[in-house]
């Protein structure tokens, strides 16, 4: 109050400390607002920052998920390779056997065969010795 009197009291002099007032008046009144403006924006900054923390930390979440999904996936990948590579030797084993048992039968039946040579060539001489022949038989007679 004791400002704006002095224009009374000072003369020339009052009149410009009063403009001068008013210019601080005017400034503070506009650094009053601007405060209120920023408080604003810090305030939707502010829950702007929370916001993105909570997206952060659920992505963080997700990413843990999913790294432990791989891990287990890796895990199952590594268990099926180890049981396919026991497959693939059963199935080594199994196919060295069967050629195994192809060759046996194979020798089966090349010594039958000859078994079946021999025992006809052995049909076929005692059918054609003098004994069994019935040509001699009877000129004996």
């Amino acid at each position: 109050m004791l400002l704006l009197r002095l224009p009374v009291l000072g003369g020339a002099y009052g009149v410009r400390f009063k403009e001068v007032a008013r210019q601080i008046k005017d400034l503070a009144n506009r650094a009053n607002q601007a405060t209120g403006q920023a408080q604003v924006i810090i305030e939707t900054v502010q829950q702007s920052s929370r916001e993105v923390l909570t997206e952060v930390v659920g992505s963080q979440l997700q990413v843990e998920r999913v790294s432990a999904s791989n891990n287990s996936l890796h895990l199952a990948l590594s268990d099926l390779e180890q049981s396919a590579l026991r497959v693939n030797e059963s199935v080594n084993r199994l196919l060295g056997l069967a050629e195994e048992v192809n060759h046996k039968a194979y020798e089966i039946k090349h010594v039958t065969a000859q078994q079946k040579t021999s025992s006809s060539q052995s049909q076929i001489s005692r059918r054609s010795s003098p004994a069994n022949c019935q040509c001699f038989q009877t000129n004996r007679k």
